[in-house]
């Protein structure tokens, strides 16, 4: 099989949130193309409508008119988005607006603390249940205070830039490294009085509303990194991935494989509305073993699942380093729902461990391939996760404890360059006991052989 071809993706989940909420701080309006339909966006897009902004589509274009906020008539649902919520919540505050903010029962059980206590500090005055939503915040005189946030959060840091164009004077917030800077990127490009220093972010009272602008929302890097992962697996692979977002703080994986010897080239980039965005091709070529830094966990932590499929199939060892306070953050922004739609992704999608070597699954390395038996029809106990590895992405179905507690701070994976082969034997050594087709006979030494569709899923001693 090889992949070849060109490839568009879908908007940005990421800039499509803020290409909403800036628009309608525009005056005058402003045509967003290739803005991502998934529900969240659309729930950013109906609360922004609920306060008197105008939206409509026009053929693949929303066509937004800004300017002015009012205030709802109805609480403004924000279903089971974080980022609608806790975006909103600056940018209503910073508007004076008075709102209550509902969403579903996952949305309501997430602490919303670390988004209303700066705000407290600015002055916002507001109304909660212990953090949680419902939260009603009224029409407040927002002074700018110098922030230093405990985590490295864009959301938190968005809200804070956000309340501080509609507070006197200048806001400033620091991290203590880098978040996303979709926020600070756009508004920049967009008309706002904002500057950046290291880890500090200052942001000036708007005196004049943001310029309107014209986008066409790049496509998701996460997304992206699937297709890029396959063409450098598969032989002879040439792919072209179009109109991909290269903002620095969301291409980590795209530096990792390009440390790891991929065939990559850069085609070319340009800069839309304060934002980076460039095609790429990918070819196939063997990858090594690399070391990723604390540093550079942030800018791929969406992808460090496939960064373990590719270690799988590099030659050496490829280290990660300091995930564990960086998961811990981005654990903390996800609801119940998607942890369960996770763990269930993960019986389904998992990855088989054979002594140091690790046999993903067909559809794991080559999307597009026809999907393996169920693991449950194979009669195999699926481990949820490559070891300690994929554990630090999923969450132990055997646990009770949440994802963070799960992470090692340092893993690796030691890879053998060779591709997996569907529909073969494997012999899998094995010193512990291990449950072999679902008939309840037990083995224990030596190796065992049987044909399966796939890996091999071995227990405990394994991991």
């Amino acid at each position: 099989m090889v992949i070849k071809g060109t490839l568009t993706f879908s908007g940005d989940k990421s800039i499509s949130h803020r290409a909403l909420m800036f628009s309608a701080l525009a005056d005058g309006e402003s045509r967003i193309s290739n803005l991502s339909t998934g529900a969240d966006v659309q729930s950013t897009r109906k609360c922004l409508e609920a306060c008197g902004v105008e939206i409509k589509d026009e053929g693949n274009e929303v066509i937004v008119n800004g300017g002015k906020l009012s205030d709802p008539i109805d609480s403004l649902d924000c279903g089971n988005s974080g980022t609608t919520t806790r975006l909103l919540l600056g940018l209503m505050a910073g508007q004076g607006i008075n709102a209550t903010f509902i969403g579903d029962d996952s949305l309501s059980s997430r602490p919303m603390n670390r988004i209303m206590d700066p705000l407290y500090q600015m002055g916002l005055k507001s109304e909660s249940n212990d953090g949680k939503l419902p939260i009603t915040i009224r029409k407040s005189d927002l002074n700018g205070i110098r922030y230093k946030s405990p985590v490295a959060s864009a959301q938190v840091k968005s809200a804070v830039l956000l309340a501080g164009l509609g507070a006197s004077g200048k806001t400033s917030i620091t991290e203590p490294i880098l978040s996303r800077d979709h926020t600070e990127k756009m508004l920049s490009g967009l008309g706002a009085n904002l500057s950046t220093a290291g880890l500090a972010t200052t942001v000036s009272s708007m005196t004049s509303p943001l310029s309107p602008f014209d986008l066409a929302v790049p496509g998701d890097p996460s997304t992206a990194a699937f297709f890029a992962a396959s063409a450098a697996l598969v032989p002879n692979s040439v792919i072209v991935l179009n109109r991909v977002l290269a903002n620095p703080t969301r291409t980590g994986f795209f530096a990792a494989l390009d440390k790891m010897g991929a065939a990559m080239e850069r085609l070319n980039q340009w800069d839309e509305a304060g934002e980076l965005i460039g095609n790429l091709k990918i070819c196939h070529q063997s990858l090594k073993g690399i070391t990723i830094d604390e540093n550079d966990v942030p800018g791929l932590i969406d992808e460090l699942p496939i960064i373990a499929v590719l270690a799988t199939q590099a030659n050496g060892k490829t280290e990660v380093c300091g995930a564990e306070r960086a998961l811990a953050i981005r654990v903390d922004s996800v609801g119940k729902q998607d942890q369960q739609e996770t763990r269930d992704h993960a019986r389904k999608t998992g990855l088989g461990v054979r002594a140091s070597q690790v046999y993903p699954l067909p559809s794991a390395v080559a999307p597009g391939m026809p999907p393996p038996h169920s693991l449950g029809d194979a009669g195999h106990r699926p481990v949820p996760g490559v070891g300690k590895a994929w554990r630090l992405w999923l969450r132990d179905a055997r646990s009770r404890r949440g994802l963070a507690w799960q992470v090692p701070r340092r893993f690796s994976i030691s890879g053998q360059a060779a591709p997996w082969q569907p529909h073969r034997r494997h012999r899998v050594p094995c010193s512990s006991p291990m449950r072999v087709g679902g008939c309840g006979r037990r083995w224990r030494g030596g190796s065992v052989q049987r044909r399966v569709h796939g890996p091999h899923f071995c227990r405990d001693r394994h991991l």
